[in-house]
Order: structure tokens, then sequence, then C-alpha cells
């Protein structure tokens, strides 16, 4: 963003998907819950909230993961602004994903490495052009799955997609 823009300011991306930009400083946040999902990418400053009865921080490149209906708020947590991308998810989408297996949990809520970051990185990092269904509902699946393995509440079994034919 230009240096002629103010530090808070929120911006909805083009596209049927619910997808946002935005950029804080101080309290941006009072305690609140979704009923979605919300899947951010941290772009700039340090994002710094109160999850689950502890301080979080994500650091750009770094990702927050928000299951639904779990309070939190939202500040910076230096002095500069703090920005990130981020997207809504129904939850009723991700149980299509997963057939009816329990919502994944991610536990701190932030994501510093690894295949979840990845594909979150993919999900926002084209935040000007609109996403295809198919790229999103392709991603989205990737995520779920990724998000479902890493899951603390979650004891997955493996399903095999293939038919075993008896000879």
């Amino acid at each position: 963003m230009s240096d002629n823009k103010p530090d808070n300011w929120v911006l909805k991306l083009p596209g049927k998907i619910e997808r946002f930009e935005a950029s804080f400083t101080g309290n941006a946040y009072s305690p609140h819950r979704h009923e979605d999902y919300t899947i951010a990418l941290t772009t700039k400053g340090v994002q710094c909230f109160n999850y689950r009865g502890q301080l979080r921080y994500s650091l750009p490149g770094q990702a927050v993961i928000l299951h639904p209906d779990e309070l939190h708020d939202g500040s910076a947590g230096t002095d500069s602004p703090f920005g990130y991308r981020a997207i809504s998810i129904n939850p009723n989408k991700i149980q299509e994903v997963l057939e009816g297996e329990p919502l994944p949990f991610i536990e701190g809520g932030v994501v510093t490495e690894g295949k979840i970051l990845a594909v979150t990185q993919s999900l926002l990092e084209d935040h000007a052009g609109e996403l295809s269904t198919l790229e999103h509902d392709s991603l989205i699946f990737e995520l779920v799955e990724l998000l479902s393995e890493a899951s603390t509440n979650v004891k997955r079994t493996h399903k095999p997609n293939y038919n075993v034919i008896k000879v």
C-alpha cells in the first residue's frame, strides 16, 4: 500500500468468495466471534490477539486459523500498523470435504511453517484477482485435508479412495 493511505482500512476483495484485506493500528477489534472459519495471512507488522486464554502473535508470512465461535480480539503488537488478507469459510463447506467428520481445530491459531501455510499463501497471495470456482474449491479441499491431519481434536482414519478387487 502507498504511504498516502491511512493506517486503518478494510477492503473487500473482488469475487463471489468472501475475501478481504485490512490494515490497523492500536486496538483493531474488541472481543467477538465468527460463524465461519477465518483463515488469514499476516502481510505486515505484528498481529496480536487473545485466543483461548492466551495472547498470540502472527508475523508477516504467518497464518492465523480461527475456528468458528471462538472468542478473540485483535490489535497491533507494536506502534506500527499490522495488515492481513483473509477468507471466511463456512463450516458446512468444510463438513462436505470431511464427509461428516469433526471440524478440525488448530491449537494456538497461528501457523508458522509447513503445508498449511503454503496453501494459505496460495489461497490469499493474489488478492487483486478473482479466484475461479475450481481454483477456490481445489485450494479449500487441500486446506481442509491438511487442517484435519494437523487437528488437535480429530484422529482421522485413513479412507482409501480405491476399490479392492477380490480375485
